[in-house]
């Protein structure tokens, strides 16, 4: 689509002005591309939740459609990292980067346990944000039915709670070692 190349050309030329220049274009390209994709529906169906709920066959042919998307595009992840490991910030940007980063954590829980030392190791070379592994390594306790480390996992619902946390009294503490901020201020009340 030509108006895309266009539209694509000048949000580079802007990125660029500001970052300077990507190292791996193609490979930001890729991403973006994927980016766009993983995000196609998932407005529709959040708003769909909101005001038809979960069990209304409009939210739930979304979700179908989300879940089609993902695996596809989980595909073409294990791939990029496969070839260029963890995709590190410096060298696509960090909303391409991001990309991969959601694609894995939204995926099967097989992919997030496989991936995350190569997000780990990104993360130890400054490359990723600290809060990536601990969102991924929480949501890895709770696939395996465990309590959460970092406290970055919620219930899902119209109420925000946060699922529960092993040893929540050092959260606090485990989250410093990641040079993350507390979690004091904004504690959602915990049922087990």
């Amino acid at each position: 689509m030509p108006e895309w190349v266009t539209i694509e050309a000048q949000q580079i030329a802007k990125s660029e002005a500001r970052q300077g220049k990507y190292k791996n274009l193609e490979l930001s390209r890729r991403l973006w591309h994927l980016q766009r994709k993983d995000q196609a529906y998932t407005t529709q169906w959040s708003q769909a939740r909101r005001r038809l709920g979960q069990d209304h066959p409009v939210t739930k042919a979304l979700n179908v459609l989300i879940k089609k998307v993902r695996g596809e595009n989980s595909v073409e992840a294990v791939e990029i990292i496969d070839q260029y490991g963890w995709p590190r910030i410096s060298e696509v940007g960090e909303p391409a980067a991001t990309t991969v980063f959601y694609i894995i954590q939204h995926g099967e829980a097989a992919l997030r346990k496989k991936y995350l030392p190569y997000l780990k190791a990104t993360c130890e070379t400054k490359e990723a944000p600290w809060i990536w592994y601990a969102t991924m390594y929480d949501r890895i306790l709770n696939d395996e039915g465990k309590k959460q480390c970092y406290g970055t996992q919620f219930k899902a619902g119209l109420i925000l709670e946060r699922k529960p946390i092993e040893a929540p009294e050092y959260v606090n503490k485990r989250r410093r070692v990641l040079g993350l901020e507390p979690l004091t201020e904004y504690i959602v009340p915990q049922k087990d």
